[in-house]
């Protein structure tokens, strides 16, 4: 485990090359972003290895394109052509693009194409209709689990209300 400045110098290198690559080409891989960060610290690398460090790195390059915002305080309202703030509130900074058998793009609104919209679009549906057999995974083993206590095991409470001579809920 790197220790808390080294950490932390990650994390610094990997905003930086994030804002960096948005900035010139406003699109960016975690490989590539990953690729950079390495590059502009040779002396931290030394201390770790290289493979802990590309899987550190993907980490923190993970969080941070999830939290990215091209402004460094404070969150920035994207500005779009005819469209409400209403709706721009709820915008992320980056387009998800995924590309079959690669790892996907991360592209400012600013940059992306209607395609890039549509195939973001088509990933975040495929997400919900995930989470919500998920949903109702959980849901079902809620329902299943009706009149336990919290602080009862899940496996043991479903053993229980298993057993041979409980009614069992429909489901």
């Amino acid at each position: 485990m790197p220790r808390s400045l080294d950490s932390q110098r990650l994390r610094t290198l990997a905003r930086t090359c994030i804002a960096s690559a948005l900035s010139a080409s406003g699109e960016a891989t975690r490989n590539s972003l990953i690729d950079q960060v390495i590059e502009q610290d040779t002396a931290l690398f030394d201390r770790i290895s290289k493979e802990y460090a590309r899987r550190h790195v993907g980490t923190v390059i993970t969080k941070e394109l999830s939290d990215w915002s091209p402004v460094a305080d404070g969150p920035q309202q994207l500005s779009l052509p005819g469209i409400p703030d209403h709706v721009s509130r709820n915008l992320p900074p980056l387009v998800i693009v995924p590309i079959p058998g690669e790892e996907p793009k991360h592209i400012l609104f600013t940059k992306a194409k209607v395609g890039d919209l549509r195939a973001y679009k088509k990933m975040l549906a495929s997400h919900r209709e995930a989470i919500g057999q998920t949903d109702d995974a959980i849901g079902f083993l809620v329902r299943r689990c009706a009149g336990v206590g919290d602080d009862v095991n899940l496996v043991e409470a479903l053993a229980d209300k298993n057993r041979p001579g409980r009614q069992k809920p429909a489901a």
